[in-house]
């Protein structure tokens, strides 16, 4: 094996993660590793997955693992390929199956567009399979609670984890309330979806910093109009859409005292905001750890008892069935 410094490299490195390499029974790309300011190529290209290796790989260089350009090229046009192929035949042999392929690859997918927000074509990939995903979403209501657990068991990366996850909750609340027909549900879910796009134009350091500086937090705040700018004219997405995912943060989050800091208004928005908050609260972060569902239900119901109490109802119902 030979080692080299960053400065010898002929090729650069880009990060890569151990879920995009296991999902295929080769290695689509090389692997390398850094230590002691060397890096070492460690896996080849088409060597059959082993994945006690790779994980005492991952355990010697701290889950940093590195590709070529090359190989970060043969890995997005496998993933991207695996999800136009399922999206295409989701109706095709074992449903379920099929779901969750299509829920990982697009997740994968995520990470790329978020890396280049302007690519047309990742970006209109995501839109058709996200909107085909939703069909089957909507027509398999009892599925969601076992997509949901074995979604979380893959750990992604929060930031590309949420859309997925929020989204999910957001199919069965909107069943459930029976307020909204079919297009209108796929127009809130797509809004949900794409609605944090805008962070791919922050900095990679932010996202898992608790300590941001009053400067950063105003930057962060801003990726939901980011959000709307990328989307506007590129994907069918209508007006109230945009507006939508350009408010879906009109509530803090996170506040200390778990009190509103501005008012939402409009069912749409007031759904899509607090199964974007529910979903967050419930799920671990780098720098917290997850919330009960009982805790954020409470502070749902601050935000939506006076304006909104049919519908908190209908969300608390909703998870009565979903965490059963």
């Amino acid at each position: 094996m030979h080692a080299y410094t960053l400065a010898s490299l002929p090729i650069r490195l880009r990060r890569v993660t151990p879920k995009e390499l296991t999902v295929h029974e080769t290695y689509l790309c090389p692997v390398y590793v850094q230590e002691k300011g060397l890096f070492t190529k460690v896996l080849q290209k088409s060597q059959l997955l082993d994945k006690d290796e790779l994980k005492k790989i991952l355990l010697s260089c701290n889950g940093r693992i590195y590709t070529d350009a090359q190989g970060q090229q043969d890995l997005i046009e496998y993933l991207q390929e695996e999800l136009r192929s399922h999206s295409r035949k989701l109706s095709i042999g074992n449903p379920q199956d099929n779901a969750r392929k299509i829920v990982t690859y697009l997740t994968l997918n995520s990470r790329y567009l978020y890396e280049d927000p302007t690519d047309d074509m990742k970006l209109n990939l995501q839109y058709q399979s996200a909107r085909g995903l939703f069909y089957f979403l909507l027509a398999n209501i009892d599925f969601h609670p076992t997509l949901y657990k074995e979604f979380i068991a893959q750990k992604f990366h929060y930031v590309i984890a949420q859309p997925f996850l929020s989204s999910l909750l957001l199919v069965g609340i909107m069943k459930q309330t029976r307020a909204f027909n079919d297009k209108e549900m796929e127009s809130l879910f797509i809004a949900s979806y794409f609605k944090d796009i805008g962070m791919g134009l922050l900095s990679k350091k932010m996202y898992d910093n608790p300590n941001l500086s009053n400067q950063e937090k105003e930057i962060l705040k801003k990726h939901p109009k980011y959000s709307s700018q990328i989307l506007a004219g590129r994907i069918p997405i209508n007006s109230n859409g945009l507006k939508i995912i350009e408010g879906h943060h009109n509530v803090s989050v996170l506040n200390p005292d778990h009190k509103a800091a501005n008012v939402i208004s409009g069912v749409e928005t007031t759904l899509v905001n607090v199964t974007d908050i529910i979903a967050a609260m419930i799920s671990e972060r780098p720098y917290r750890a997850a919330a009960t569902l009982f805790s954020s239900l409470e502070l749902v119901k601050n935000l939506m008892i006076n304006n909104s109490p049919l519908e908190f109802k209908a969300i608390v119902s909703h998870f009565k069935r979903f965490f059963n």
